[in-house]
């Protein structure tokens, strides 16, 4: 079965002169969840609202989806391609690049630009803590929660979520272009999830958001799925696109340690 995922109501046709941003939701999420995004965009650029069943694949297969569907929107039409991701879709995005995104961009590459929104970029600690040796108490109660957990993410991307680590998703990853502008927007709720070491959105913690290059971060007081809703979130993701700074220069060699 292809990987192309049909078009919808959730994505607009090619307008003449105007570039192209696709949107990514995250684990468990939907596009519905990025509609704010899409309509505070619509104006000035053409958005492709790409949807997945995150569930039901590995991170490679539904980072080849988004390969085959941005090269399918650009054979219908050449334009400089933004993105704008939540959560595990900044996940899907960031190993595009190494399945032949890049390729499908072209020269224009050095034109795209990425807003990633609360990305798990070293997996996620939260989802971990599901492991049986990092839960507590009796065996089978360990045993128990852990194949509860199993079961609601599913045996695909979200076991790998939960069981792999983060030298795994670093080593996977690899590193997003230096071309490619890439703005990352945390959300910071403090201490707020006893399983995610220090600041988190209480989904993803702070750390866990860092790319091992060179980018622009925001960090921003707001759940993690508030994030797409808020108004401050929203300006500063037209402000990047249209070729702005947008908080804070971050370098960093090498990922984060993460536990």
């Amino acid at each position: 079965m292809s990987r192309i995922l049909r078009w919808s109501a959730f994505s607009s046709s090619p307008s003449l002169g105007k570039e192209l941003v696709v949107l990514a939701h995250g684990f468990l999420g939907g596009r519905v969840q990025l509609l704010p995004i899409a309509a505070s965009l619509a104006q000035q650029f053409d958005v492709l609202n790409f949807g997945y069943k995150s569930r039901a694949d590995t991170l490679n297969g539904h980072s080849l989806s988004l390969v085959d569907t941005v090269k399918s929107r650009l054979g219908r039409k050449k334009q400089t391609v933004h993105f704008v991701t939540h959560s595990f879709g900044g996940v899907v995005l960031h190993n595009a690049f190494r399945r032949g995104l890049l390729d499908v961009l072209g020269d224009d590459a050095r034109k795209t630009r990425c807003v990633m929104i609360g990305p798990p970029l070293c997996g996620a600690s939260f989802a971990r803590a599901f492991q049986t040796k990092n839960l507590s108490g009796p065996d089978m109660v360990r045993n128990a929660v852990h194949m509860t957990a199993r079961t609601v993410l599913g045996e695909h991307s979200g076991a790998q979520l939960m069981m792999k680590e983060p030298d795994w998703f670093k080593k996977t990853l690899g590193t997003i272009p230096e071309e490619v502008e890439v703005l990352v927007i945390c959300g910071s709720r403090g201490n707020l999830n006893p399983l995610i070491g220090g600041e988190s959105d209480g989904v993803v913690g702070v750390e866990e958001t860092i790319l091992n290059r060179k980018h622009f971060r925001l960090k921003v007081a707001m759940s993690h799925n508030l994030l797409l809703y808020t108004p401050e979130v929203l300006n500063s993701i037209t402000t990047f696109l249209q070729g702005n700074e947008v908080g804070e220069v971050f370098d960093r060699d090498v990922l984060p340690t993460v536990t």
